[in-house]
């Protein structure tokens, strides 16, 4: 939108300048044109001297197949309203006919604009300015150049005001009736562009009376199903980000509009993100459920092969790994399948997460053919909490702060035995495991046996 030259015949103390929706300002097609315009006067102080303001007054003419007349015959006067520049409210009023004097002959629509309701009441206007919006106007059939008549009561010193009001006039000029890729759909927008999954949104724009098709992708689902093609607006409910289009055709020339709409916790096929992790529903084939737990952010594998909190992974078929192992406490405790694991680890005993009862046992194995290495790792959950390992004099002593993960290495010869005692309160956990040197039988699994508090 762009402003209309400003009045040059004035005596007002004030300068006015216009801006029109849509611009450029057109005439209607005919009588019966629904389009409406919205005009915005904009005023400001041009001077070096303060300007104090107690009232304006706009007249828009009306008439039909007249060039010098802006609105039809027997229109609706519109909508009015004005603010200045900080952001503070002024009335604005329709007036009857005849409130004011020496105006040109002819029907017009009257608007007084004012700080306040008193009449004494006034503003000054220095490095402020005001914004009058007059809206839902209907403008006649007729291109011309149209006057829009002003008064007002205005002047540079408070204890002197002029008898009468200052008049002048702004001109705005009704071009005829756009056609073709000129008068295009413009300012659409999502109304509220982020809503919550399944939210409704509604989205709006502007633009000539033709058909409109909106399209979509499946995260949107329509909502108003009795809408016509000539109407500028749709509403849906999204579940999944979702960009929106619009298009329209202007002299068999295809235009497009576009805008997106986002949306929190989104929901997919079969798949729905929360903010506390995914979870699957209905899907084909094997699925998993992640979800942050506390402590440390880890991920649980369940025993169902889903990300859960059983803390048990089933493996069918074979796992290798080609890197180096980190062995974590309460980590695999059973397989079905072998398990190739490179470097031949194998866990002797998995100490499970969060047991029952006070766990004190004892337990002794012999070493196999091979040398190796005898590693325990071990942290606890919980303050107050323990673990104490003993391995032929060896000992893995975990207490103090919790998830800090501690670990023991012993070096094994072929045919020793080992002699093990334990003593691991509720919330503590960990692991042993034998590391072959080389080839050879490994150890038997730890078969262990309770023993009394000492």
């Amino acid at each position: 939108m762009a402003a209309q030259p400003a009045a040059t015949d004035s005596s007002c103390l004030l300068d006015y300048d216009i801006i029109s929706d849509p611009h450029p300002l057109q005439a209607a097609s005919t009588n019966s044109d629904t389009q409406r315009a919205t005009l915005r006067i904009i005023v400001s102080n041009g001077g070096k001297q303060p300007v104090y303001c107690k009232n304006i007054f706009l007249s828009l003419p009306h008439g039909d197949n007249i060039a010098q007349c802006l609105l039809k015959s027997g229109a609706t006067d519109g909508d009015g309203s004005a603010v200045d520049s900080n952001g503070t409210a002024w009335t604005v009023t329709n007036v009857q006919k005849g409130v004011l004097d020496f105006l040109p002959q002819g029907d017009y629509a009257h608007f007084k604009t004012a700080p306040g309701d008193s009449e004494t009441q006034h503003a000054e206007l220095s490095a402020t300015s005001l914004t009058i919006t007059i809206k839902n106007l209907q403008i006649n059939t007729v291109p011309g150049v149209a006057r829009i008549e002003i008064r007002e009561m205005s002047t540079h010193d408070t204890e002197t005001w002029p008898a009468l009001h200052r008049d002048g006039k702004i001109q705005i000029t009704k071009h005829p009736r756009l056609t073709g890729v000129r008068q295009l759909a413009y300012d659409f927008q999502a109304d509220p562009p982020e809503v919550e999954c399944g939210g409704q949104v509604h989205l709006t724009w502007r633009g000539p009376d033709v058909a409109y098709t909106v399209e979509h992708g499946t995260g949107a689902e329509k909502v108003n199903k009795n809408r016509q093609e000539t109407e500028k607006e749709y509403k849906a409910k999204v579940y999944r980000n979702s960009t929106f289009r619009v298009s329209y055709v202007v002299e068999e020339v295809t235009h497009y509009l576009t805008t997106t709409v986002t949306v929190k916790d989104p929901q997919y096929t079969g798949i729905t993100v929360k903010g506390g992790g995914i979870s699957v529903e209905d899907a084909p084939g094997d699925v998993f459920s992640a979800t942050h737990k506390e402590p440390m952010g880890r991920i649980f594998i369940n025993s169902k092969g889903e990300i859960g909190d059983d803390g048990e992974l089933k493996v069918r078929g074979d796992i290798r790994v080609y890197g180096k192992i980190t062995p974590i406490p309460g980590g695999i405790d059973a397989m079905e399948g072998p398990a190739k694991l490179i470097g031949n680890p194998r866990i002797l005993y998995t100490f499970g997460d969060y047991p029952t009862e006070h766990m004190r046992a004892k337990a002794s194995f012999r070493i196999g053919t091979a040398n190796g290495l005898l590693m325990a790792y071990a942290e606890i959950l919980e303050l107050g909490h323990h673990f104490k390992l003993e391995v032929n004099g060896y000992r893995l002593d975990v207490t103090g702060d919790p998830h800090v993960l501690r670990y023991l290495t012993i070096p094994m010869m072929a045919g020793i035995r080992v002699d093990l005692k334990l003593d691991r309160t509720v919330k503590a956990r960990g692991v042993m495991f034998w590391h072959s040197l080389g080839g050879g039988l490994k150890p038997d699994y730890v078969k262990w046996e309770p023993i009394e508090a000492e």
